[in-house]
């Protein structure tokens, strides 16, 4: 350095040492949020899809329900009494008791819908308050009937 001049560190220099505290204080609840997302994202997909494989065999049990002697007679499908029973019975059994049956219906083109929901758990979320969160979900099948073995 020439001579006469000397180099100091300026107050503005001196009044930033603990930024680095400030910047982790800042981000680290943010970077936990994202990080608890992701994992309760992942959990809720994972019971999304066991809710919804839950509400397909509920379906697909209720779509046995038909009542054959009123199809014999008229061609038309409807469900004996017991079939939403036996549709929240299965859904019970796939889901781990978390699906809830609301409605088992034919619809025009003769496939059967249930209508379910079920509470999903959460992991992160519940340090806020929510220890699950609700979804519905809705399954279709269609009535095995008539002719189902090679030559009748």
């Amino acid at each position: 350095m020439p001579d006469g001049i000397q180099c100091t560190l300026g107050p503005s220099m001196r009044d930033e040492s603990g930024q680095y505290l400030v910047w982790f204080l800042i981000m680290f609840p943010l970077i936990l949020a994202l990080i608890g997302l992701a994992v309760d994202g992942g959990i809720m997909y994972r019971e999304y899809r066991r809710a919804q494989i839950a509400a397909d065999t509920a379906a697909q049990a209720a779509a046995h329900e038909v009542d054959v002697a009123h199809f014999a007679a008229t061609n038309e499908v409807i469900l004996e009494a017991d079939a939403f029973a036996v549709a929240q019975h299965y859904a019970g059994l796939n889901s781990w008791g978390r699906a809830r049956v609301t409605q088992v219906a034919v619809l025009p083109d003769n496939r059967v819908r249930v209508i379910a929901q079920a509470n999903v758990p959460t992991f992160f979320m519940r340090a806020i308050g929510i220890p699950s969160v609700r979804v519905g979900i809705v399954g279709y099948a269609r009535p095995a009937f008539g002719l189902n073995v090679e030559g009748q």
